[in-house]
């Protein structure tokens, strides 16, 4: 396990915990105001900017990704995060619907000098939907304090105790361990046997053609988890199903005159998995991308000329702001095509209220496919708010 530097005692050490606390608190006011958005903007605008940085290591085509190495944290590069979305059942089958993020930003222009001036700034993500409730805690930390960061050899991803956590030399087995605030748990064991899905051109992902807009992308589709979820009672419930696991890093994502992303992360019955994301434009040139795999394997880029794609129902879903709640139509029932591979399903959330009640917030939830195909997965929307 990742050795948590603040858990100590003593004066000094109360001193120095009561720091990290006060720095923590103050990283949300400075991503607000270093990146120029507010909070009802959303996640989408929290990465936005049109102008190429040369502070910032940019994203370059026929770059070969390497593993371990690329499972680690990539701190030249401005934005970065872990995903994990993963569908649970309990012994009585029940559902579960579990997310952690791990996002990595980099200040290029903060002071190099100092542990208190470290560039990188991590921001984290817990989320547990079932059909009647959710649970969501969001934690903030600064790098180089040592309560938050990404190490390797093996690979661990943390923030307090919210940890994953691989062995020495692969990426599975692995644990993943979150906790919530009101008093609930779960530990989770993540195993594939499948190597990573370069999603894109070999891990290059271009979000709009021609636009400078990019990043290096990877997937683990096809992962087997068992988990121990406790409530706040301490009545352990065990849950087992499969997860998709997600890392991503670039310093030119989205420019300000994209609305937003709908991404697809699908599991179907012939043992395919889909990865699909559109970008929203202004003038409604919207843009298609993705990646057909079998079992991890065996892959195919797709298009945006090989999607046909309709919203079949949008639905009113609930968003917290500070002036209270308001209802945004999102997109939750869609009709995709994709002829070339005898694809022609229905994905439908399967719960309407799974808004991510984040400083900067989105729609984050389980899906059911059917059609040509049946299946689950995990559909992801931002920019609607």
């Amino acid at each position: 396990m990742v050795k948590l530097s603040h858990i100590v005692f003593g004066a000094k050490a109360c001193k120095k915990l009561l720091a990290v606390l006060l720095v923590n608190a103050l990283l949300l006011s400075y991503l607000l105001s270093h990146y120029q958005v507010s909070q009802a903007a959303g996640f989408s605008a929290l990465i936005s900017g049109n102008t190429l940085d040369a502070n910032y290591v940019q994203v370059e085509k026929n770059t070969s990704l390497e593993f371990m190495r690329d499972h680690g944290e990539h701190p030249l590069f401005r934005n970065e995060w872990w995903y994990v979305t993963a569908n649970l059942v309990d012994e009585n089958g029940q559902w579960y619907a579990l997310q952690w993020t791990q996002f990595r930003f980099r200040d290029a222009k903060g002071n190099k000098d100092g542990v208190w001036s470290n560039q990188q700034s991590y921001m984290a993500h817990a989320v547990l939907n079932t059909k009647d409730s959710q649970l969501f805690n969001e934690r903030f930390a600064r790098g180089g304090v040592g309560n938050a960061g990404v190490e390797l050899a093996p690979l661990a991803v943390y923030i307090d105790d919210w940890q994953w956590q691989s062995k020495p030399d692969s990426m599975f087995p692995a644990t993943l361990s979150l906790s919530w605030t009101s008093g609930e748990s779960i530990n989770v064991h993540l195993d594939s046997l499948n190597t990573p899905v370069l999603q894109g051109h070999d891990g290059y992902s271009i979000k709009y053609p021609n636009s400078g807009l990019s990043s290096y992308y990877y997937s683990f589709p096809n992962i087997d988890v068992n988990a121990s979820f406790e409530d706040k009672d301490g009545k352990k419930i065990s849950l087992s199903g499969h997860a998709w696991f997600d890392h991503e890093w670039s310093s030119q994502f989205l420019a300000d005159q994209y609305h937003g992303w709908d991404w697809f992360s699908l599991k179907l019955d012939s043992g395919q998995e889909l990865m699909l994301f559109q970008m929203r434009r202004e003038d409604g040139k919207h843009y298609w991308s993705g990646t057909l795999s079998q079992q991890g394997l065996k892959t195919h880029h797709i298009n945006t000329q090989q999607v046909r794609s309709k919203v079949s129902k949008a639905m009113p879903v609930q968003i917290a702001t500070a002036n209270g709640v308001t209802n945004a139509d999102m997109p939750l029932v869609w009709q995709i095509e994709i002829p070339e591979h005898q694809i022609d399903i229905q994905v439908s959330a399967r719960k309407q209220q799974a808004w991510v009640p984040a400083r900067f917030g989105y729609f984050e939830g389980p899906v059911d496919v059917n059609g040509s195909h049946q299946g689950q997965g995990f559909l992801e929307l931002t920019g609607y708010q």
